[in-house]
């Protein structure tokens, strides 16, 4: 998979690439440097989503809410929700 790019559907659905070949489960490390602008885009999938921010902070917007997640904290996203993830302005 390279690098700050999502692979989406028409409806904005994540078509994931699991790493485990008896669990749905993928684990990643990611750099929202990789992404155009530092913005992961709006996407959704069927999966719930961990995020822990390691250094600085960013802003998850899901559906339609805004939450800051700073440096050694984290969030957790419902499963079906709408969210895109930027740098905290």
């Amino acid at each position: 998979m390279e690098k700050g790019k999502l692979y989406l559907n028409e409806n904005l659905s994540e078509r994931l690439e699991y790493n485990s070949p008896t669990t749905n489960i993928k684990a990643t490390y990611a750099n929202h440097s990789d992404y155009p602008n530092g913005v992961v885009p709006a996407h959704w999938h069927k999966e719930l989503e961990c995020i822990i921010t390691l250094t600085g902070s960013l802003t998850y917007h899901v559906n339609n809410h805004s939450y800051i997640v700073s440096a050694g904290n984290g969030l957790i996203v419902n499963t079906n929700r709408l969210h895109l993830c930027c740098p905290t302005t």
